[in-house]
């Protein structure tokens, strides 16, 4: 709502709200990371943004923030596997199937998205590379 005063129908519609949508995301994922940073408790254990990590992943209250943190510091596609996999449930051949493949390296992110996750901070290897999966 603040950012719409300044709109004034260009870039079209969709990009500038993509824009300030993507803005207010990093404003978040950019306070979790400085409010983990700088140890303080968490406002709200119960705050939606954790919500969907701790009934999904089984993490506890107390490490949600921290593991949000850890996630949001993944790669994209990354992320988006974990998301497709742990959150929509999408079989790995599913999400293969619709172009994010090959199945190697579906499983390669998912196994790096877990132990950094799970690590929390303690597992530093570099996240898997699309092209040493390639034939």
């Amino acid at each position: 709502a603040y950012h719409a005063r300044r709109y004034r129908g260009e870039p079209g519609f969709d990009e500038w709200i993509g824009a300030i949508l993507d803005l207010a995301i990093d404003e978040l994922c950019e306070e979790d990371r400085w409010e983990e940073l700088k140890g303080l408790p968490v406002a709200d254990p119960e705050e939606p943004r954790y919500a969907v990590l701790i009934d999904e992943t089984g993490i506890e209250e107390g490490c949600a923030r921290k593991a949000c943190v850890l996630f949001n510091s993944l790669p994209v596609e990354e992320r988006r596997t974990f998301y497709a996999v742990f959150i929509d449930l999408k079989t790995i051949h599913q999400h293969v199937a619709q172009g994010n493949g090959p199945p190697n390296w579906v499983v390669a992110q998912l196994e790096h998205a877990i132990r950094t996750i799970s690590g929390l901070g303690s597992y530093d290897a570099p996240p898997p590379k699309r092209e040493d999966f390639l034939p």
